[in-house]
């Protein structure tokens, strides 16, 4: 059966970088390797993976011209299939090769949003890929609103704010409201950006200028669990209710150690350590270690360092809501966003803007308040940069001025 795979060679010059080539075998006997044209460091390539390793500077465009070739073989060996010809060295070789990117432009632009989500498929997170298909969802309902096709030729700035408009003040939600907040916006612009970009690297398209494309934020609601509010959710008592007791010690648990949905969720007894876990988390690849803090310790100790696995993670934040109602987080907490550049103003109760990834937030902030060193609070979060890390934390200003305005009123009370 044909097969085939991405391999490093050696260098021809000593210091110089390795070739990848394609080797396409049409049998035990029979192969051919097929140069890339694309090069790296031997320390760069994840053997294992065929691909290159995150710490590259640009292992994003790399994998995605790894990953576009796979798709053009698997096509070749199909259409050959097809055609009933059997897919020999010779035959894919010298079609591979005689691909022309001119042929390519000639896709719609739906064809290529399509062909990019596939590899968006394969290389990143389920919440980067819900975000593609929004996105194409999107631009579907803006063409159907402009009645007229989204064509590659047309995008240009003026195409921009019109897209922008339309996201702003048009498009119409689940519940009938319309309009979608600056961030959300800012979002879809910022992967459109990209995706455009890729396009551009696969040699699709001619280079489109998106630089003056502006990429609209918003900071929302920053929330965080307190320590109090920790030791309240430990006080349930979900004996009868195992569901809700893992959900509620899995949060527990990302809130003393700061990992990620794809990392707290299914923690393997043998990163357990006497005094720490330390894994590699799934998200960066890079390798965690973090300190077992009591809470935590108690945790493991109720499920034998066995923790529980949970896979869910739309049922768990719509769980962890309701254990989080049931502990007294009912705070109402102001939101604010942007929309169509107007301030909008909305009043939570806490546990309503409570999900998996607050637990993240949470440790990093209380970290910080406890006065933790910013290297190390990095060291466990993962965080490639203080400003980053500085994301989760804004909140602590806020936190901090309270601390200081309860002693100065606790100083008049005295005084008094």
């Amino acid at each position: 059966m044909a097969s085939f795979k991405f391999k490093r060679k050696a260098p021809r010059a000593k210091d110089a970088l390795c070739p990848i080539v394609l080797v396409y075998n049409y049998n035990r006997s029979k192969r051919s390797e097929i140069s890339t044209g694309i090069f790296v460091q031997k320390e760069d390539w994840d053997e294992k993976r065929e691909q290159f390793k995150r710490k590259h500077p640009d292992f994003i465009t790399k994998n995605d011209m790894l990953q576009e070739m796979t798709l053009r073989i698997q096509q070749i060996i199909y259409d050959l299939s097809k055609e009933g010809e059997d897919p020999t060295t010779e035959i894919v070789t010298n079609r591979f090769k005689g691909y022309k990117k001119e042929e390519n432009i000639t896709k719609s632009f739906f064809e290529l949003l399509q062909n990019h989500i596939e590899i968006v498929t394969k290389q990143h997170s389920y919440n980067t890929l819900k975000d593609y298909k929004a996105l194409n969802k999107y631009l579907i309902e803006f063409e159907k609103f402009r009645k007229r096709k989204v064509a590659i030729s047309e995008i240009n700035y003026r195409f921009y704010e019109e897209l922008v408009s339309f996201l702003q003040h048009d498009i119409v939600k689940r519940n009938g409201e319309k309009g979608l907040a600056d961030g959300s916006v800012g979002k879809y612009v910022k992967n459109f950006r990209l995706f455009l970009k890729r396009c551009y690297q696969r040699g699709y398209i001619r280079d489109i200028n998106t630089q003056d494309w502006k990429v609209f934020t918003s900071e929302g609601a920053h929330v965080f669990v307190t320590n109090e509010e920790l030791d309240a959710l430990m006080a349930l008592d979900f004996t009868t209710n195992e569901k809700l007791d893992k959900i509620r010690d899995l949060f527990v648990i990302a809130c003393e150690t700061g990992l990620r949905w794809g990392d707290f969720s299914c923690i393997s007894p043998y990163a357990i350590k006497t005094r720490t876990i330390e894994l590699i988390s799934k998200k960066t690849e890079t390798f965690v270690r973090i300190p077992i803090h009591p809470k935590f310790r108690t945790i493991l100790e109720k499920y034998d360092n066995h923790l529980p696995h949970y896979t869910n993670l739309a049922v768990f934040n719509v769980k962890i809501k309701e254990i989080c109602k049931a502990a007294g987080l009912t705070e109402m907490i102001q939101q604010t966003n942007r929309k169509a550049g107007k301030l909008h103003e909305k009043w939570s109760p806490k546990y309503q803007l409570i999900s998996a990834h607050t637990g993240r937030r949470s440790f990093c902030t209380n970290s910080y308040l406890k006065g933790m060193d910013k290297d190390l609070i990095m060291s466990i979060s993962g965080h490639s940069s203080e400003k980053m890390l500085m994301r989760y934390v804004k909140v602590t200003k806020e936190e901090m001025v309270k601390e200081k305005l309860a002693e100065y009123l606790a100083g008049i009370e005295m005084g008094s």
